[in-house]
């Protein structure tokens, strides 16, 4: 992303979606798929702590960090496995101790390659692996604007209103209301499309005005919006 009116602080996450081979429909696709979540390093912690009541069980080094898994003190509880890396984590959610427990805990990792930068981890099929890997979702919170959903533009079409929307200079964009929402202030939030991505922008707080300057302000000082 790029933009003339806002910085990209933490806090992000990203899902990553990784399947073993094309969609064909024989297959439910969630039987297929596997969602492998990005995020700054330390955020699992927090899911430990603040979620999980968990612990870590097991440390292994791997691939430039290190893969930790934890399980839950409760048994209807899920347990994580992530790799962690200097600058950022990939996590996949474990099945509770009442649903199987951890009998692979490291195969939703499994296949996969992380290298990590500064900027972002770079996530690849393993030398002889054959996965096919593409972005889920990106999630990050503006400070003063709101909060902003990415998703590519397959996976989001359904979320592009009917009726024509405001061109902007890197696409199209609405203003929308939820249906079960009677205040306007409370339930309005943008979507911006591309060729590539869906939008969503949920701002920070109400605007009884209903001018959302500030959420217009950062929409229109996008000049770059890619998940590639």
């Amino acid at each position: 992303m790029a933009s003339l009116t806002a910085e990209f602080p933490h806090p992000w996450d990203e899902i990553v979606k990784v399947s073993n081979r094309v969609l064909d429909g024989t297959v439910p696709d969630e039987l297929q798929i596997r969602d492998v979540f990005i995020a700054p390093r330390g955020n699992a912690d927090g899911i430990l702590e603040h979620v999980l009541d968990a612990e870590v069980t097991q440390v292994l080094q791997a691939g430039g960090g290190t893969i930790h898994v934890a399980e839950s003190r409760r048994p209807d509880l899920q347990g994580i496995a992530f790799w962690r890396g200097d600058h950022h984590e990939a996590l996949v959610w474990l099945p509770a101790e009442d649903e199987g427990g951890y009998v692979d805990p490291l195969r939703g990792l499994s296949g996969l390659v992380f290298v990590d930068h500064p900027t972002g981890p770079e996530v690849r099929a393993a030398a002889g692996e054959d996965w096919l890997i593409r972005p889920g979702h990106l999630g990050i919170h503006v400070p003063g604007v709101g909060s902003l959903s990415l998703r590519p533009a397959e996976d989001a079409l359904a979320q592009i209103p009917a009726w024509s929307g405001r061109v902007v200079d890197v696409g199209e964009l609405w203003k929308v209301n939820y249906d079960d929402e009677e205040s306007i202030a409370d339930s309005t939030y943008f979507t911006l499309a591309t060729p590539t991505l869906v939008a969503s922008l949920f701002p920070e707080h109400p605007d009884p005005t209903g001018r959302f300057t500030a959420a217009l302000s950062f929409l229109a000082g996008l000049g770059e919006l890619s998940l590639n």
